[in-house]
């Protein structure tokens, strides 16, 4: 079996849920797949512009592409060795692999990179109150190998860095029907006087979401060698989250 391969230029794809009502159009869109023959990995590339009601009037551009990209329709397994996905200006790269038998499983590796999280927050309209410290919330750069099982999620190890703060740590969530978040994470050094004071272009005061908090199981922390509040100065700083349910 042999495909020559499928072009697609400045097309439009419209997406209404009924029974959400929620609505997506994806404009733009340029999809290349390259000759596949069977047996073999193909490239593909795909850009578009992604317009939701969460997102700007003007939309979101999206970009992937999959150099070697091998599918097998029986049993479902996805491999992608190399895979790049940019949204707005943040870039990640990495690898995936997914398998569909009785189970659902995938895993990988990504590396994020984005040179500033305060404009990518703008770019997906997430900027509705930001810290007035306009060197904040800069570069982020994370690192990660994931893992996906029927359900439950890790990402072990992690490492992050944000505004000149290292983290190393990981992240996990338990399957449903009552899935756990937990989590730890370790910076070396942090300066919170520059995230007190904020900014909201809209006047908006910042409302914490407390009913979804409530909603969360969780168990994790986050320990500072460092931590810097106006004229304090604390070392070994740790700091819990444990909602109600979220014991181990």
């Amino acid at each position: 079996m042999q495909i020559a391969g499928i072009e697609i230029r400045d097309g439009t794809i419209d997406y209404l849920d009924e029974a959400t009502g929620q609505q997506a159009t994806l404009s733009n869109v340029d999809l290349g797949i390259g000759e596949w023959r069977a047996e073999q990995p193909l490239p593909a590339h795909t850009r578009f512009l992604a317009h939701t009601q969460s997102l700007p009037p003007h939309g979101v551009w999206v970009q992937l592409d999959a150099p070697e990209l091998a599918i097998r329709p029986t049993p479902l397994s996805v491999t992608a060795p190399k895979l790049t996905v940019k949204v707005a200006n943040a870039q990640a790269e990495g690898d995936l692999t997914f398998e569909q038998h009785a189970n659902v499983r995938a895993h990988g590796t990504v590396t994020l990179h984005s040179p500033s999280l305060r404009e990518l927050a703008t770019d997906l309209a997430l900027n509705q109150t930001l810290p007035h410290d306009p060197t904040t919330l800069g570069p982020l750069d994370l690192t990660t190998t994931w893992n996906y099982d029927d359900g439950s999620i890790a990402a072990k190890p992690l490492a992050l860095k944000l505004d000149g703060v290292s983290f190393s740590g990981w992240l996990q969530r338990t399957a449903p029907p009552k899935p756990m978040w937990g989590f730890e994470l370790h910076g070396d050094r942090i300066d919170l006087s520059r995230y007190v004071n904020v900014d909201s272009k809209n006047k908006k005061p910042f409302e914490l979401p407390v009913e979804a908090l409530r909603a969360i199981n969780a168990n994790g922390s986050v320990i500072f060698d460092q931590l810097v509040l106006a004229d304090t100065h604390m070392t070994d700083v740790h700091l819990k989250l444990q909602t109600p349910e979220g014991n181990p």
